[in-house]
């Protein structure tokens, strides 16, 4: 699945440990370029991917690539986004 909007924010890089070892992530939230427009949070897990974050910022037009994820824990249900790839179209100069 894909979806395209404008960098709403960048949210701060998170690791930890576990013990299967360190894991990195971080969100992007975008916001659509629709009539309507929705604000979406997308994961990138892992070192590779949060790389592909760093070069983008606020206002860059993106298509994120993703893959939706859902849980469950506690008697309710959690999705996720997960993101994989990130294609930028244009920057914000």
């Amino acid at each position: 699945m894909k979806i395209t909007g404008k960098i709403y924010t960048i949210c701060a890089k998170m690791v930890g440990q576990t013990d299967n070892g360190t894991w990195v992530r971080q969100t992007i939230v975008i916001k659509t370029l629709t009539d309507y427009p929705v604000t979406v949070a997308l994961d990138m897990l892992g070192e590779t991917n949060t790389k592909r974050i760093e070069k983008l910022k606020e206002g860059d037009i993106v298509t994120v690539h993703f893959q939706p994820e859902s849980r469950f824990y506690n008697d309710k249900w959690f999705t996720n986004l997960r993101a994989y790839n990130i294609d930028t179209y244009t920057e914000n100069n």
